[in-house]
């Protein structure tokens, strides 16, 4: 009897020029055979440190789209034991810093008042 122990996931981290072609792999630990993978559970074991956003290859119809995964709760699809991700790195724990522009843009200017206008009108 060939019980599974491990979920394969292929991913691709899309902001480090990653590609389909030699995708990085990661072997998920199942607590039983025919257990589910939630996001909670693959984040537990990421190797590599940082915050990221997650999406899942799913089948829609003839063809198939990444949806996005953002509750630890949500199952990880799988198609014949693996999973397929695209995973997004939104920051690096060490070295990330958020600084928020607190610049203000006046995004409804007022119209120039005729006075304020050079230029000449033309036509009277």
């Amino acid at each position: 009897m060939n019980e599974r122990t491990h979920r394969l996931l292929l991913y691709v981290i899309s902001n480090d020029d990653d590609n389909w072609e030699t995708p990085n792999a990661l072997l998920i630990p199942l607590k039983s055979p025919d257990s589910s993978v939630t996001l909670g559970d693959l984040r537990k074991i990421f190797p590599i440190p940082g915050t990221y956003h997650y999406r899942i290859k799913s089948k829609h119809g003839n063809g198939f789209v990444w949806l996005d995964v953002t509750r630890d709760d949500e199952i990880l699809r799988h198609v014949d034991n693996v999973i397929y991700m695209k995973i997004l790195r939104v920051k690096v724990e060490s070295d990330c810093k958020f600084v928020p522009n607190t610049e203000q843009y006046d995004l409804f200017p007022k119209e120039p008042n005729s006075k304020d206008s050079d230029f000449d009108l033309i036509f009277s």
